[in-house]
């Protein structure tokens, strides 16, 4: 091998070696970034999730049952709901 091509050789090999630095340094930061976000994402999720809980959230249905339902007594629903209530024979899976 002449002295020229081992020299060019070992400029290429280095090069590569400092590519492949490059390119681990990039992905290093770039993995420290997405991770930064990540943890910023869920921070605000629980944030919002915290503000949320008394409006609209988990506790939405489960207040709004306790409105409907939950007040009076058996009497009273059945008041509530004598429209919907079927009487006799009539119904509508008989014909």
């Amino acid at each position: 091998m002449s002295p020229s091509r081992a020299a060019k050789l070992a400029a290429m090999s280095q090069a590569a070696a400092e590519m492949d630095a490059e390119r681990n340094q990039r992905i290093s930061e770039r993995l420290a970034l997405d991770k930064a976000e990540e943890e910023a994402e869920e921070k605000e999720r629980v944030k919002k999730s915290q503000e949320m809980e008394g409006s609209i959230g988990d506790g939405f249905l489960r207040d709004l049952i306790k409105q409907n339902m939950g007040i009076g007594s058996a009497a009273d629903n059945v008041k509530r709901n004598r429209a919907f209530i079927q009487r006799g024979d009539e119904g509508f899976m008989k014909r």
